[in-house]
């Protein structure tokens, strides 16, 4: 085993046998969604705090959100906010691959729903059709599997989790790996399924550097027709499968105790040479940590 090697294994018993006071960090982004035949365009900010604790049976993160502000003020993106809100503070059971397995304060975060629901049907009531869109939102409240895809998967927490830190256990010799993962509920509910390509780097000045590259893993669409039949609705029946395309980069670095020290994201899906969606986030240890 390389002397990197043994250097990554005993940060990471240094990890297992101690807490973690968590790190803020500075989150930003643009994000661009086709609706229609317009794109909206959404600037956003926000500070997370995460925290790992791996003492006991059950590996733990804490990951809270605050001070989301956004460019978009449209009553979506207001409502979107507030249930943003209700979700921010999350306590999660990770696996040692560092997917989140489960949402352990589920409950608590049920009941703020349930005590905001009226509120939140005053507030936007001219929202049309809002007693469906409070109906979806219930209905992943009340399903911790659907919650958990549709936190994870977009937006700000995909930052936080790219399950990188258990591929540094194995010897560093090989410094390439391939996975596949599913994007959830990216477009009509549908899932896009992707393959990616993950380089760790050491660098000089004693960081570690972790770089994915993310595709369109075609041949694991369960049903082709189904998943083509939801772009020909916006781009026309003569949309085939060879017309979309998803690619995405990623970028991490960590210190030695595997800390995340930056991070960031650059993903698009296209259709027909037009984007439909495309995400651009990134994070930074905050100045004003608390």
């Amino acid at each position: 085993m390389s002397l990197h090697a043994n250097t990554i294994k005993e940060t990471i018993e240094t990890i297992k046998n101690s807490n973690s006071s968590g790190t803020v960090y500075d989150v930003s982004g643009i994000t661009q969604t086709r609706n229609g035949i317009t794109f909206i365009e959404n600037t956003f900010s926000a500070k997370v705090t995460y925290q790992e604790n791996s003492i006991g049976p059950v590996k733990k993160v804490n990951y809270k959100v605050e001070d989301l502000h956004q460019s978009c003020s449209g009553l979506i993106f207001q409502f979107a906010a507030y249930f943003n809100d209700i979700t921010s503070s999350l306590e999660l059971a990770i696996n040692e691959g560092y997917e989140v397995e489960r949402i352990l304060n589920l409950s608590e975060i049920s009941q703020k729903w349930h005590s905001e629901k009226k509120i939140l049907a005053e507030k936007f009531k001219t929202i049309p059709n809002l007693d469906k869109l409070l109906e979806n939102y219930e209905k992943s409240i009340d399903n911790e599997e659907k919650l958990r895809n549709s936190i994870f998967y977009t937006g700000i927490a995909q930052l936080f989790f790219p399950r990188i830190k258990q591929l540094l256990q194995v010897p560093m010799e090989s410094k390439k790996f391939f996975r596949k993962r599913n994007l959830q509920g990216f477009y009509f509910g549908i899932k896009v399924p992707i393959k990616e390509e993950l380089s760790v780097v050491e660098n000089y000045n004693d960081k570690i550097t972790a770089h994915i590259v993310g595709s369109l893993d075609v041949e694991s669409i369960e049903d082709k027709e189904h998943f083509l039949r939801a772009f020909r609705m916006l781009y026309g029946e003569g949309i085939k499968m060879e017309d979309i395309t998803f690619w995405s980069k990623e970028k991490y670095t960590m210190s030695r105790e595997l800390v995340y020290e930056t991070g960031e994201i650059d993903q698009y899906l296209e259709v027909n040479g037009v984007y439909f969606k495309k995400d651009k986030l990134s994070f930074k240890p905050s100045h004003n940590e608390r």
